[in-house]
């Protein structure tokens, strides 16, 4: 009997979800060509309806009053495309095959827009021209470029103009605004990497520099605590780094070297004349220095060069890049005729 019984169930429940199957709406299937119309007519729009799309329907429910962008998404995923024209003041809502657009929607239907102009809502052919301020163009082209590559509709065109640094873009509305969100991100100015630098030169004798150079972490340490060190001079400047400061270009070599106005000086040069004894035990010690920020993998590089005069000695480093890293001291130089260069860096922001 409990079979029986279960038999039963098990039959009664099998019936029901049928009943329930049954009952289920199914989604009716619209013709595509008559959704359109009513969307455009809706808008008091025109409506212009790609060949390869006659006859198709479509299985999904678009009621009357759907926002147009909504139905535009909709549809998008079916492999159709809205594209809103005007011609002579009057609307148009044109109906393409994805894969058709490119082919159907000539770039002389584009809307042409300046430098200022907004990007117009809805799903417009333009064409807009963007002035590149801070980015590199070339990078912002590949960028570009490998989106437009990614998009089905294959509508648009970029051309850039690295002298000019202009790009100038055609697409549509609902591709430009992600571009154009893109361009804003990228084409920012460079945060300023101002670097605070602490340049000293000590007067030692040659035993001595040679030991500071073998430790360089305790070099400052050491010279502060021996008899025989005389510090000659200790300077410091805020100097900007010179790959960050590239449109900071100027016609004269004074603003070369200062960079803009109020801005931190591109290089950090001085020239201290010492009358006291020297590691030679002369007097009339004059030393020479010139300094700029540049490019080290782990730490600020300095690109310096030092001289150093006696009345019998001349010492003259040809330039050169140290890496320094914040907050520590590093020995530039040591050795004849017995000068040691410190120098250090730190961030400023």
């Amino acid at each position: 009997m409990k079979t029986i019984l279960r038999g039963l169930a098990g039959a009664g429940m099998a019936a029901l979800s049928i009943v329930v199957a049954a009952a289920a709406p199914a989604r009716a299937e619209e013709p595509l060509e008559a959704l359109v119309s009513r969307l455009a007519a809706e808008r008091s729009a025109m409506i212009m309806f790609d060949e390869a799309l006659r006859g198709k329907r479509i299985s999904t429910d678009i009621p009357e009053g759907t926002p147009l962008e909504v139905a535009r998404s909709i549809l998008a995923d079916y492999g159709v495309e809205l594209v809103d024209d005007e011609v002579e003041g009057r609307a148009i809502l044109r109906a393409f095959l994805q894969r058709n657009v490119s082919q159907s929607l000539g770039a002389g239907r584009a809307l042409k827009l300046g430098p200022d102009d907004p990007i117009p809502a809805g799903n417009r052919l333009v064409t807009k021209t963007y002035r590149i301020k801070h980015a590199d163009v070339n990078t912002m082209h590949v960028m570009i470029r490998s989106a437009q590559a990614r998009d089905p509709r294959r509508v648009g065109n970029l051309v850039a103009d690295v002298a000019g640094r202009i790009l100038v873009l055609t697409d549509l509305s609902s591709a430009m605004r992600q571009y154009e969100a893109l361009i804003a991100d990228v084409d920012r100015p460079a945060p300023a990497r101002n670097v605070r630098i602490e340049v000293e030169v000590w007067a030692v004798p040659g035993a001595l520099a040679e030991a500071v150079q073998a430790k360089p972490g305790e070099a400052r340490a050491t010279l502060a605590g021996a008899k025989e060190a005389r510090r000659i001079t200790s300077q410091s400047g805020l100097i900007a780094d010179r790959a960050q400061r590239a449109e900071a270009r100027a016609t004269t070599p004074e603003d070369e070297k200062m960079g803009k106005a109020g801005a931190a000086p591109l290089g950090f040069a001085f020239e201290v004349h010492d009358n006291g004894p020297g590691p030679t035990m002369e007097d009339d010690t004059s030393v020479s220095f010139a300094g700029a920020l540049d490019a080290a993998a782990g730490g600020v590089g300095l690109r310096w060069s030092l001289v150093v005069r006696t009345p019998t000695v001349r010492a003259s480093l040809p330039e050169r890049t140290v890496s320094l890293r914040a907050g520590e001291w590093t020995v530039a130089h040591a050795g004849e005729p017995g000068f040691v260069l410190l120098v250090s860096a730190s961030p400023v922001e």
